[in-house]
């Protein structure tokens, strides 16, 4: 029984990280296909966001369980 125990207290770490994605992607004018550096990229529903980089690249961690 103390085993089982362990192993579920050992095992519920990766399971809170498994609840957190990474986002990331680049921003791209939908004419000219050129990267958009400094465009805004919030997350629905909450009060996170990052700015696109010089070339237009972005990476942020989001929950999961966003509509």
């Amino acid at each position: 029984m103390r085993k089982i125990v362990f192993y579920i207290l050992m095992l519920s770490p990766v399971i809170l990280v498994a609840q957190e994605i990474t986002l990331k992607g680049t921003v791209i004018d939908r004419d000219s296909k050129t990267p958009l550096p400094g465009v805004s990229i919030l997350i629905k529903k909450t009060s996170k966001g990052v700015f696109s980089d010089f070339d237009g690249n972005f990476e942020t961690a989001a929950n999961n369980n966003i509509d």
